[in-house]
């Protein structure tokens, strides 16, 4: 849909920004606001009971700016009763200064809770009688203030948001009535928007499921309707092919790790080009697939006197920590190259490797690891539990004959999951740049909300 444009519009001087409406002001955001404010950590094991006041950091604030409650943190309520800052009111702005999720941003539209505060890793924002709140969150949600933001995060991996950044975050501000016009004609828009995400999301993972299906039924079931069947000895199982066999992973592949004295440290860890790629389970992606797009690399003597885990063609890789489960099969030669300590290394594979690949990928290997999983607090899976995985295999051929076929079904079923995640990627794109050109004045959207006013009442 083509918007409206404003008509006078001004040229601030600000080459980023551009041209504003005449009637819109400027300011530094620390001259609009009423407060800035984050709680505090509290003392002797602070955000670590088991019931109190919610504390809400910045893992509890998702990519879709909404709170996610799922993994709760309380702070007692006599801590809470004697906090001066960070106690939530609704209609503030949430906005997490430092850590992983630096720069998400929530609005507290009503409280999840009767009471609840934010920790010493998320700024609350509240803005005096001229400033909307709601308009505030769109405009740090847009282009110019997510920018401005990245522009003052300052320290390492994981740096941080100091308060000084409000007092040269630059705000285009329209008049009080015309912010809450756009802020309205905001919420319309992207519930619209985010609805249509969801469905797309939906259907991605309906498509998983049906991938994971057709994997699962062939690797136990096999290909032919048709052929005489027994019982497996497993209740959850039930019937497989007649002729095929059950094994334990280890009497089909080499199974090593690092552990012991292939051990290693930072200090180990060198530049490109010094030493060998080592891979490790932030390395397979949710497709079982390599990502080597944050590639590490460690010492050639560390990887020289481990022999037994260097990787090869047609090698498989299983995390048994960290990404519990994922398997990647290495397609093709990417040169000198290991594990780290969250891998464990498949090699001399006496089955076809690609069927073995999908047969690890399968509800089958899954229902395993549910099982180990939930017999032990540790969050991993260890070699001598790797091995014991029971492995159906049919002759060699069929083995192939499955892997081609599944080959063909996950490609095209990756393919439509391409398709609707570009879609989705576009959708979010057309979100944000409809709330960027609704705050800075580029669009006009005063006259949509009075018509969709009219509209409702008329109704």
């Amino acid at each position: 849909m083509k918007y409206p444009s404003y008509p006078e519009m001004e040229d601030l001087g600000i080459e980023w920004l551009g041209k504003i409406p005449e009637h819109w002001t400027y300011y530094r955001l620390v001259w609009l606001l009423q407060s800035l404010e984050s709680g505090m950590r509290q003392k002797g094991g602070g955000n670590q009971l088991d019931e109190g006041i919610f504390s809400l950091g910045g893992e509890h604030i998702g990519k879709d700016c909404k709170l996610k409650l799922d993994n709760s943190r309380y702070i007692s309520e006599e801590f809470y009763q004697n906090m001066k800052k960070g106690k939530i009111n609704e209609k503030d702005v949430l906005l997490v200064k430092d850590g992983a999720t630096i720069g998400k941003l929530c609005f507290i539209e009503k409280k999840p809770f009767v009471e609840c505060a934010v920790n010493s890793h998320i700024y609350i924002l509240r803005g005096r009688k001229n400033l909307l709140n709601k308009f505030l969150y769109y405009y740090l949600l847009s282009l110019y203030g997510q920018n401005q933001i990245d522009m003052e995060i300052t320290g390492a991996a994981q740096g941080g948001l100091s308060s000084d950044f409000v007092s040269k975050f630059i705000l285009c501000l329209p008049p009080f009535q015309e912010q809450k016009s756009i802020a309205d004609f905001l919420d319309r828009e992207t519930k619209l928007i985010d609805l249509l995400i969801e469905k797309k999301e939906k259907l991605i993972e309906l498509l998983e499921e049906k991938r994971q299906a057709i994997i699962s039924k062939s690797v136990t079931k096999g290909l032919d309707p048709d052929v005489p069947m027994k019982d497996s000895g497993i209740e959850w199982l039930g019937e497989i092919p007649e002729h095929w066999d059950i094994t334990k992973l280890k009497y089909i592949s080499d199974i090593n790790g690092r552990i012991g004295y292939r051990g290693y440290t930072k200090e180990d860890l060198v530049e490109e080009g010094e030493g060998a790629l080592t891979l490790g389970a932030k390395h397979i992606d949710d497709r079982h697939e390599l990502d080597l797009t944050d590639p590490e690399y460690l010492s050639w003597e560390k990887y020289y006197e481990s022999p037994e885990i260097m990787i090869k063609e047609g090698n498989l890789v299983i995390a048994q920590r960290g990404s519990i489960g994922k398997v990647a099969i290495i397609e093709e030669n990417i040169g000198e190259a290991t594990i780290n300590p969250s891998l464990v290394l498949l090699n001399d594979i006496k089955s076809y490797n690609k069927y073995l690949y999908y047969i690890l990928t399968s509800n089958l290997i899954n229902n395993f690891l549910n099982m180990y999983l939930s017999s032990t607090a540790v969050p991993m899976i260890s070699q001598e539990q790797i091995k014991s995985f029971l492995i159906l295999l049919p002759p060699k051929s069929e083995q192939k004959c499955i892997a081609n076929f599944l080959d063909q079904k996950t490609k095209k079923i990756d393919e439509l999951k391409n398709k609707i995640q570009k879609q989705i990627s576009n959708l979010e794109e057309y979100r944000q740049a409809l709330i960027t050109n609704a705050v800075t004045g580029k669009i006009d959207v005063r006259d949509l909300v009075e018509e969709e006013e009219l509209n409702d009442n008329a109704s």
